[in-house]
């Protein structure tokens, strides 16, 4: 199974994902022309996934014109790719990473829910694909049900899902960006944040909704993160 979907990728030199905010509603691209890894005269690219658990769409200002204001994806749809119409196989954590991660559907690879389903290692992924090509690999997880158990840890170098049930986003950015800070060439991470999933649990007491609230929380704490992340490699090949 894994020689059939490495044919596939060959072919075609598709890489999957490229930024995704919340696999429940919405995708972010940066940069919108495929890269083709066969190309001798295009450098490698670094490749910046991140997903967010349950972040509505509706909850976006760049989607909705509202008091509610999320100032740093907004700016990241207005310089990439902002999609009105994206939809995801399941609405749930765990079969809808898998079906970014393998590029499949649930009757596919047979992971239908959380917790019950482990993906098979007959399946190539994302990371596995992209390790054959000389890329670091690494992924930081906020949220059990990504846990290295279910499988797709498969071809990570770094899988880091330190933690029980789930852990902040600053926990999260901090041990991602001491990885990218040690890495010497070209480097795929993926960071997965789980803040808006319910149960909210906020540093301060705020007024309802609480939903919204911690989006707002979250965002101010994540502002000075994205920059450090984003702003070492300005001017250089960085698929977001």
């Amino acid at each position: 199974m894994k020689k059939d979907i490495q044919t596939f990728l060959s072919k075609y030199h598709i890489i999957f994902p490229l930024l995704l905010f919340s696999f429940y509603s919405l995708v972010f691209t940066i940069t919108p022309s495929l890269y083709s890894m066969n190309d001798e005269e295009e450098a490698p690219k670094n490749i910046l996934l991140i997903t967010i658990d349950t972040l509505r769409a509706d909850r976006l200002s760049c989607y909705r014109n509202s008091s509610f204001k999320t100032p740093n994806i907004d700016d990241l749809a207005e310089k990439g790719i902002r999609y009105s119409r994206a939809f995801a196989h399941n609405s749930l954590t765990l079969p809808s990473h898998t079906n970014i991660m393998l590029g499949t559907t649930p009757n596919f690879h047979g992971v239908q829910d959380n917790f019950n389903f482990v993906v098979k290692d007959n399946f190539l992924t994302l990371a596995e694909h992209l390790k054959k090509f000389g890329y670091s690999i690494g992924a930081f997880i906020g949220g059990s049900p990504l846990d290295s158990k279910f499988g797709l840890d498969q071809g990570f170098e770094v899988y880091d899902d330190d933690f029980a049930l789930e852990r902040k986003a600053d926990k999260v950015m901090e041990t991602a960006l001491r990885w990218m800070k040690n890495q010497t060439s070209h480097w795929f991470i993926w960071i997965h944040f789980f803040d808006p999933h319910y149960a909210y649990e906020l540093p301060e007491p705020l007024p309802q909704p609480v939903y919204d609230y911690s989006l707002r929380w979250g965002g101010r704490l994540h502002r000075l993160h994205f920059r450090q992340i984003i702003q070492p490699y300005a001017g250089e090949r960085l698929i977001q």
